[in-house]
């Protein structure tokens, strides 16, 4: 449900007081669907302490989204993501967890859970999130050098060069080098 927004009052002019809204404002608006806009924001301030490498404060600010709404696939992904650099590798999984069951086709979140399970030694259950990846279509980038560096791991060194091979040709991990 969209929190109510007070608008300005209407002016004498012709304009409608819609009108005077930013145009990105509006469009925020209209596109949160049931989110509201303190959510919004201060979801958008995690990001942007995340995008500094405040992961502390970024996590704070992505559990205070999660209160506000707790249905919030992107504010579960993205304190997965803080969580994970702070390291708070339970948090991280906690958060990856809850994003997959709200949008089990987030790939991104499952990539950041297969990584977790990866680093908390839970190989099996990093393993069937790959595979259950690999099933859905191309693998992506991260999915693909953990499944390498967990094929190395298990001495399977040629399928691994063929991951790290795949990995290297791929177009974004091109543009990367």
């Amino acid at each position: 449900m969209l929190t109510s927004v007070k608008l300005p009052p209407p002016s004498t002019g012709r304009k409608s007081s819609y009108t005077r809204l930013r145009p990105v404002a509006l469009a925020r608006m209209l596109a949160l669907g049931g989110m509201s806009l303190a959510h919004a924001d201060v979801l958008e301030q995690g990001k942007a302490q995340l995008a500094q490498d405040n992961y502390e404060e970024a996590y704070g600010l992505f559990v205070r989204a999660i209160e506000a709404t707790p249905s919030s696939v992107d504010a579960h992904y993205h304190a997965g993501v803080a969580a994970q650099a702070i390291p708070d590798l339970k948090k991280a999984k906690q958060h990856y967890s809850e994003a997959l069951k709200r949008h089990a086709g987030h790939s991104e979140a499952r990539a950041g859970l297969a990584e977790v399970h990866y680093a908390l030694g839970e190989r099996a259950q990093a393993k069937a999130l790959i595979d259950q990846s690999a099933k859905e279509g191309p693998l992506s980038d991260r999915l693909r050098y953990l499944k390498a560096t967990m094929l190395v791991d298990d001495g399977k060194t040629g399928e691994a060069l063929a991951e790290f091979r795949q990995l290297r040709a791929s177009s974004t991990y091109a543009q990367r080098a």
